[in-house]
């Protein structure tokens, strides 16, 4: 398995386009549970949870705009987020799958 961490998209946008099987990894719950038979492992995972730019919640016109890597837990503590949201959040697993 070859195992990938960009830090840009750039990065992330060659990765893919040379891995056309490539999974992309921004939590890895489901990954998880994917790997776990053996017939559906991907060759090739990219790690996108360190690109800063995928990172965060930012308000944008007449809404909030979430990043692909921002966690369950940040979406649960923003201020920037409706209540719902927040709550939504806060009822995904445990804090450490959060």
């Amino acid at each position: 398995m070859n195992y990938q961490t960009p830090e840009t998209l750039e990065e992330v946008y060659d990765l893919l386009e040379s891995n056309k099987d490539a999974v992309i990894l921004a939590g890895g719950t489901d990954l998880a549970v994917v790997m776990s038979e053996a017939a559906d492992r991907p060759d090739t995972i990219i790690d996108i949870t360190c690109i800063a730019e995928l990172k965060g919640i930012s308000e944008k016109d007449n809404g909030i705009v979430i990043g692909a890597a921002t966690t369950i837990a940040d979406i649960q503590v923003s201020e920037k987020v409706p209540a719902a949201l927040s709550a939504g959040a806060a009822a995904i697993g445990s804090p450490q799958i959060r």
